[in-house]
């Protein structure tokens, strides 16, 4: 049992219910809480006198005379800058250890190996500026992971296939910074094998109208198997005709004729001429007061004036 007492010997007038304690005052502490309360209860030290239990720097305030009997029945005695140092070591392997508890290691010493961990921090990706086709890289050392987007005609949204290590996968979700992409064990025959069973269940969803689907399963057999992609480009133009079919662009309309004008024409005379007294309406220009002749008119009078004078 290791237990610590400092000398310290503050004076401090403390308070013990309708009393007052003078005295001179020092620390006495342990290795663990367990080994500080085991040895206090002898001494006569009440439990509610501990202090700052749970923490790092749990002790006793102990009086010069227990601090005598502490040591008499076994405590160390250490100079008040020792215990200083004692606590301060606390300190820091309590944070050493909240620090491994966020990124889920044990190495650090005293870790329980067996305790519950929270989930490591998810590292992001720091990609690199989009490139042709949407492709861009993930340039973190250690990662190297591709994505590149592939436009799904069925839903008019692209999809994302994301490539590392040989290996490519379509996700809706993205995949962890520097992590395998599931398939990375699979031979080059099973590949194939799942290529063309992804094949063969896009084109029951061809059948059935679920052209979504039928890309997806296409875009799989694809990253499965990229040696036949003459074989899923012929697939994914099959999807595309078939969804501009359910979906048909609007043609642009072709321009109005001659006789269309000349009927709105009309019709925007006839508005024109109903117009209350004292606008001009469509043959402004030949208006007595607003036309040409009646601006040139005013224009000329000033310079007749002029002349005049």
């Amino acid at each position: 049992m290791a237990v610590y007492v400092d000398d310290m010997n503050l004076r401090a007038d403390v308070p013990d219910g309708d009393q007052v304690v003078r005295s001179r005052w020092s620390h006495l502490y342990a290795d663990t809480e367990a080994e500080l309360r085991a040895f206090a209860k002898p001494l006569g030290l009440r439990e509610s006198w501990i202090q700052h239990p749970g923490e790092t720097g749990v002790h006793f305030d102990v009086t010069t005379s227990k601090r005598q009997q502490a040591i008499s029945q076994g405590a160390r005695p250490v100079t008040w800058r020792e215990a200083g140092d004692h606590f301060a070591r606390k300190r820091e392997a309590q944070r050493g250890r909240e620090r491994c508890d966020d990124i889920g290691c044990t190495e650090y010493p005293g870790d329980d190996p067996g305790a519950p961990r929270r989930e490591p921090k998810r590292q992001r990706h720091c990609w690199s500026q989009a490139q042709g086709e949407g492709r861009k890289v993930c340039l973190r050392d250690g990662c190297g992971m591709g994505a590149q987007q592939w436009w799904n005609p069925a839903t008019r949204r692209p999809l994302v296939i994301y490539q590392r290590n040989g290996v490519r996968i379509v996700s809706d979700r993205v995949p962890p910074c520097c992590s395998e992409l599931p398939g990375g064990d699979l031979s080059a025959e099973e590949r194939k094998h799942l290529a063309t069973a992804a094949d063969r269940k896009a084109a029951e969803a061809y059948r059935a109208g679920d052209l979504d689907r039928a890309f997806r399963l296409v875009t799989d057999a694809r990253c499965l198997d990229p040696g036949r992609s003459q074989t899923w480009d012929q697939r994914e133009r099959q999807l595309g005709a078939k969804a501009r079919q359910r979906q048909p662009e609007q043609e642009p309309k072709d321009p109005a004729g001659p006789a269309v004008i000349d009927a709105e024409t009309q019709q925007w005379a006839h508005w024109n001429a109903r117009l209350p007294k004292g606008l001009c309406g469509p043959e402004w220009r030949q208006c007595p007061e607003h036309g040409t002749a009646a601006v040139r008119a005013r224009l000329q009078q000033p310079r007749e004036r002029e002349g005049a004078a």
